[in-house]
């Protein structure tokens, strides 16, 4: 989202550029970015491009004042699922579904890198079909690390396995870190997200139940989990300005907010004498 315009993508592969102040219900600009649906649409820090990925392998940049292609980006093969800036705005990285995380120089359309999130990626020999994917992305505020959520393993179709999000050290491109859950379930995670005091959120689940998991970038056990109420996975999550709302959307169609607070310090008990 940028200050005054917000960015959209449908299934049918079309961009959708709103002005986010006047209300008004038509877009700004609307125009076909994808051959077949577009899976996500990142902003850059100064609000003037957008990029965008989808099933048709592509990864393309837009301009934010007029909806026209900047770059188009060649070098998947599948499905791309993800994509964003770094902070710096000078790189932007896309992920897909076999984990490439491809590293592309926004001045010169040129790729850098690959960095290799495979662990989040297995090809199923009963079903054959590729399975798994990036389903997550985040910088921390800095830039100095990326986290990529998703799952490992092969539990069938719908589930990839167990979720985990890797962190790599952004300079070096280096795993740095591989996230999981104090318990296995079969899920996937699906969103992550660094709070701006360092510890990292990530959203997931299966049919059969959602989660929320923290972890500090130190520990690669979370430090806590929420089991939801409802049986639906959480998709995305995404972090409020005060920085103790969390917002988690739903597989039943469904945005949920919850209130993150540290529990209150107990007054220590005298010593014993």
């Amino acid at each position: 989202m940028m200050a005054k315009r917000l960015a959209t993508g449908d299934f049918v592969g079309r961009l959708m550029i709103w002005n986010n102040r006047s209300g008004e219900p038509a877009p700004i600009h609307s125009f076909e970015a994808h051959k077949g649906s577009i899976r996500k649409v990142a902003v850059s820090p100064d609000g003037q491009l957008v990029a965008s990925v989808g099933n048709d392998n592509m990864v393309r940049v837009w301009s934010a004042a007029d909806g026209k292609l900047i770059h188009e980006f060649k070098g998947h093969d599948c499905h791309v699922y993800n994509v964003a800036f770094h902070p710096d705005g000078k790189s932007l990285i896309s992920a897909d579904l076999k984990c490439r995380v491809l590293h592309w120089d926004v001045k010169t359309g040129k790729q850098v890198r690959e960095v290799d999130a495979s662990l989040l990626h297995t090809y199923s020999i009963k079903y054959t079909v590729d399975v798994g994917g990036v389903r997550g992305m985040d910088f921390n505020a800095d830039g100095s690390l990326l986290a990529c959520a998703g799952a490992i393993g092969e539990k069938g179709i719908a589930h990839s396995g167990n979720a985990r999000v890797l962190l790599f050290n952004w300079q070096s491109g280096k795993l740095q870190k591989e996230l999981k859950p104090e318990k296995d379930e079969v899920c996937t995670a699906w969103g992550v997200k660094f709070h701006p005091d360092g510890f990292i959120v990530s959203s997931g689940g299966s049919r059969t139940g959602g989660f929320l998991w923290f972890w500090t970038a130190d520990e690669d056990v979370a430090f806590h989990m929420l089991r939801f109420k409802q049986r639906a996975p959480g998709f995305d999550v995404d972090i409020a300005p005060n920085q103790k709302t969390l917002a988690v959307a739903n597989h039943d169609g469904a945005i949920r907010l919850y209130k993150m607070e540290t529990e209150p310090k107990t007054e220590e008990e005298p010593a014993k004498t």
